[in-house]
């Protein structure tokens, strides 16, 4: 579950570093995620299926990422 600390001014989800670099791998960790949950998509059969636990997957990858950089 987010807590404040995760989320912009504007809801969206954010490293809790002020420090851009950080930041990014959030974002790459959702790229990866969606890759990766169009690769189960396809490989299930159901596209919609695949992307929504790619995507949590590689949210909490990028997030992982970013607080081991720090």
């Amino acid at each position: 579950m987010l807590d404040r600390s995760t989320l912009d001014q504007h809801g969206k989800l954010m490293s809790t570093s002020s420090n851009p670099n950080h930041r990014k791998f959030i974002g790459l960790g959702m790229c990866f995620g969606v890759a990766i949950g169009c690769g189960i998509g396809v490989a299930i059969g159901n596209l919609a299926m695949g992307i929504g636990p790619g995507i949590g997957i590689g949210i909490g990858f990028g997030a992982l990422l970013s607080k081991w950089r720090r």
